[in-house]
């Protein structure tokens, strides 16, 4: 399991409501990241799957050169992974792998 700290670059947005349209840049706080794991080795093949979870408060929002106070706003993500190695056997201490992922 990890916790952690988070920081997020500035988000560039566009907004279209009927007519009107226009261009801004949300600017976030730091926040936190945690992240919990489990897997099996069965040899030559391990398999794993991760849970991760982030969160971060959004400061301003920045448009039209002005900065526009975004109280009560935050940006939380939620992310799922499973990867699947093979270990390429050698003599060595040290295991070559090969691996592959997906996630959402």
């Amino acid at each position: 399991a990890d916790l952690g700290y988070n920081m997020l670059e500035d988000s560039d947005i566009t907004v279209s409501l009927g007519r009107q349209s226009g261009t801004g840049t949300f600017e976030y706080d730091a926040g936190i990241f945690s992240s919990a794991a489990i897997g099996y080795d069965y040899g030559q093949f391990r398999l794993d799957g991760e849970l991760c979870y982030s969160n971060n408060d959004v400061d301003k929002l920045v448009t039209r050169g002005r900065q526009v106070s975004a109280e009560d706003v935050s940006l939380s993500q939620i992310c799922a992974m499973a990867n699947g190695y093979i270990d390429i056997d050698n003599a060595c201490v040290v295991t070559p792998y090969v691996g592959v992922g997906m996630g959402f």
